[in-house]
């Protein structure tokens, strides 16, 4: 019986030693496991602080963009109406540009009528001048345009006898 129980003996030792080594290595497992989950829980941690300060960024850019897009509407209502005075500005300076134009024209059309009276006028009163020293001229005038007309000829032939010139 003494085999018997010396195989049993070596049977319960290996036993024991399989079932320490299987127990260090289970140690040593729980202890790798416990430290990968305190580093996941510290991950987790982590990624939950994180994903928390997404969410109220997200939050707080949600509120900024809701902002913008007032802002946008808003700017385009101003917009709107900017384009609707810039359009009856232009309109009332185009009636105001007709307005001068064609009291321009309206102004220069009665100046050159009044430059017309006034040249009309002034041509007029030299024709009438003409005409009256016509009327008024008479045998006198005549006679003293003949002896001014003679006298000029007399004065160019005395100049021509002196400069040496026959005069037959």
């Amino acid at each position: 019986m003494n085999v018997v129980v010396e195989k049993y003996d070596t049977a319960l030792k290996k036993a024991r030693e399989e079932l320490s080594r299987v127990e260090e290595e289970s140690a040593e497992k729980e202890k790798l496991l416990s430290r990968q989950l305190i580093d996941s829980r510290e991950e987790l941690s982590k990624l939950t602080e994180l994903m928390s300060r997404v969410v109220s960024r997200r939050d707080q850019f949600k509120d900024e963009l809701e902002a913008s897009r007032e802002a946008v509407k808003e700017l385009e209502r101003r917009n709107a109406e900017l384009e609707s005075e810039k359009a009856s500005a232009a309109l009332a300076h185009e009636r105001e540009a007709k307005r001068l134009r064609d009291s321009r024209v309206f102004e220069v059309s009665k100046e050159r009528v009044r430059v017309e009276a006034a040249m009309v006028a002034k041509v007029s009163r030299r024709f009438d001048r003409i005409r009256a020293r016509e009327a008024r001229r008479g045998p006198y005038d005549n006679a003293r345009l003949l002896y001014s007309q003679a006298f000029g000829t007399r004065k160019c032939l005395e100049v021509l006898k002196g400069g040496g010139t026959e005069i037959p």
